[in-house]
């Protein structure tokens, strides 16, 4: 990747701190370094251009040197969750096919009770902190060890990173982005958002989600400061971070950002005068808990991100600063990066116009190369272009309609949608009317089948500290707003408190469904 180079040469002040955790930091200077003595001992182990190195460590400086280390072979890393199942990150290893896993310990321990005297190459970070012998030079520099010119730029259309992602048919996918992807996407990023020097970002989302690519790169291509903190964290906490860290930027999901408003965040306690701005998305956020975040901290700018892991990040941007009184329940997604083009067709094939509902598609430079090792799923959403002959399209799952500016506006997963009494249901539509309600704080509207596999609608409510409601009232509050078929068959009542989340901060609606709500 050649913004690498930029960053790794030192364009920035080379003293100037990189990554700070709690009180460890690493200069540009020892990204540098370590990063470049790390890419010599995976060339040492065989990593070059076409192959894959899997990193399987907790969020810390040292992964973070990992991803850099593999990217500096013009390798591809795969990230791991660390607490992954060990039956999970096997199917995980043996899909991706790592020419070396980069590990601590803990790791080594768990490989060997996988594969007993294991056939996978090890690199145990532990090991490798112990001063390296000599060791030949990378295929990016010269004899002597130097960097070549340019060297990135050789390898911009090979994979930089495979993540995986939940699959529906409970396989993870490997979702494989190439290096000229993350380049055109951080320059489109750099282009609308002012990182610079100057940028303190907190970086709240695991390196194995594709939010680090926003938090990481985006910030060092601008020469700015990175601060770790590990992976879901209760408000407070995140407050105490910005606050300490002077942070000026972060992206959090839409999840936390609820949190931030809630009963469990102590937001009069803190001014957070450097914070300029908070990048959302991931899921739908009330405007309500925006206008509480603004009401707080009036300085700060918001950015509503969309765009699925297939699309390196983000597709669209929505960039505000004031929120207009008539705003409906959620903000726009915006408009496509200048590295994406996009379109949303109806039923009929046709692209939509105003007011009208859509499915999304993607094209650019931006989208995958495809799913590791799934040839079938990969031809199922990279679809032809019907446009432009010859080329390919995601297909997101996601429903969208626009506005008379051009922005879209998200309506909801093609799994969003449901029929329910032979009618078409879209679940965000319910969700909507529900967080009108002047009682009801939040509202998660899930499909159930039941047993003789009739979809059912269950709303699951939070209801405002000191409120209160019933279902016949609930019912009848839908009922006013729209058709009959979409009131929900069920209301359950829930203690946010009891919201089972991922380790994003996401609520996880698949254990939230397995409830046995009454």
């Amino acid at each position: 990747m050649k913004y690498l180079d930029e960053v790794l040469e030192g364009k920035q002040n080379r003293d100037k701190t990189a990554l700070i955790q709690e009180e460890r930091k690493l200069s540009y200077q020892e990204l540098d370094d370590y990063s470049g003595r790390l890419a010599k001992l995976l060339a040492a182990y065989g990593l070059q251009p076409g192959k894959r190195a899997a990193v399987w460590l907790e969020k810390s400086l040292e992964a973070v040197v990992s991803l850099l280390g593999v990217l500096r072979t013009g390798a591809a890393y795969v990230p791991i969750d660390y607490s992954l199942p060990l039956e999970r990150f096997k199917f995980i290893l043996q899909d991706c096919d790592p020419q070396v896993v980069i590990t601590d310990l803990k790791g080594r321990a768990a490989l060997h009770t996988l594969y007993g005297n294991s056939p996978l190459q090890t690199l145990v970070l532990e090991d490798f902190a112990k001063d390296l012998p000599d060791l030949p030079p990378t295929a990016h520099e010269d004899k002597q060890g130097r960097r070549r010119e340019n060297s990135f730029l050789r390898s911009e259309r090979d994979i930089a990173y495979i993540i995986y992602t939940s699959g529906s048919t409970g396989k993870p996918k490997g979702v494989m982005i190439r290096h000229d992807s993350v380049t055109a996407f951080i320059d489109s990023v750099l282009d609308l958002v002012d990182y610079n020097e100057k940028t303190r970002y907190l970086n709240v989302s695991p390196l194995h989600f594709d939010a680090s690519v926003v938090d990481l790169y985006c910030t060092l291509k601008a020469g700015g400061s990175v601060v770790l903190m590990k992976p879901f964290v209760w408000p407070n906490e995140l407050l105490c971070a910005l606050d300490k860290y002077d942070i000026t930027d972060t992206l959090m999901v839409s999840s936390v950002l609820k949190l931030l408003v809630s009963r469990f965040a102590n937001t009069s306690h803190y001014k957070l005068p450097h914070l300029k701005t908070i990048w959302y998305g991931a899921e739908s956020c009330p405007v309500t808990v925006i206008r509480k975040l603004k009401e707080r901290f009036p300085q700060v700018k918001f950015i509503h991100g969309y765009g699925p892991t297939e699309a390196t990040h983000s597709t669209t941007l929505y960039i505000f600063d004031d929120i207009p009184e008539e705003t409906a329940a959620f903000m726009p997604i915006g408009q496509p990066l200048p590295s994406i083009n996009c379109y949303a067709l109806n039923e009929e094939n046709k692209v939509i116009g105003p007011g009208e509902i859509g499915e999304l598609y993607i094209g650019g430079i931006q989208v995958m190369e495809g799913y590791c090792n799934d040839l079938e799923k990969t031809n199922a959403v990279l679809v032809p272009d019907i446009f432009n002959e010859g080329k390919k399209v995601y297909r997101s799952g996601d429903y969208v309609t626009i506005d008379t500016k051009g922005n879209y506006i998200y309506v909801g997963r093609k799994d969003d949608m449901i029929k329910s009494g032979g009618n078409l249901v879209y679940l965000s539509e319910i969700q909507k009317v529900l967080l009108s309600h002047h009682d009801i704080k939040d509202a998660i509207v899930l499909p159930l089948e039941d047993e003789i596999f009739n979809t059912r609608i269950k709303a699951c409510i939070v209801i405002k500290p000191g409120r209160k409601l019933s279902e016949e009232e609930l019912a009848n509050y839908v009922e006013q707003h729209l058709p009959k078929y979409m009131v929900p068959n069920s209301f359950c009542f829930i203690d946010e408190a009891d919201i089972p989340r991922k380790p994003s901060g996401k609520v996880d609606r698949d254990a939230l469904r397995e409830w046995k709500f009454g």
